[in-house]
């Protein structure tokens, strides 16, 4: 997983690390590629629908603070995340 912005100006328009991972992946033992999301309003609205009835819910397991951000990744790689971790101010 590749998270984290471009730099300023890019000419990829946010893309740039994502093809460079595509064109290095014939040479590492990973097999990197692509994924790129087309969201509809039709299908937002649906799950905005789901979430009004209670049918979805969204599982937050943690929160952190920015401050202790080192703490969420270490509880993230300890494996014992139930749902969503997240980070406040």
């Amino acid at each position: 997983m590749i998270v984290g912005a471009e730099n300023p100006g890019s000419t990829f328009i946010g893309m740039g690390r994502q093809a460079r991972a595509v064109l290095l992946s014939p040479f590492l033992r990973q097999s990197l590629s692509m994924l790129v999301s087309i969201n509809k309003r039709e299908d937002l609205q649906g799950l905005v629908n789901l979430m009004a009835q209670g049918t979805l819910e969204s599982k937050i397991d943690k929160v952190f603070s920015f401050k202790q951000a080192r703490e969420a990744m270490e509880y993230l790689v300890a494996g014992r995340v139930r749902g969503k971790v997240v980070l406040v101010p």
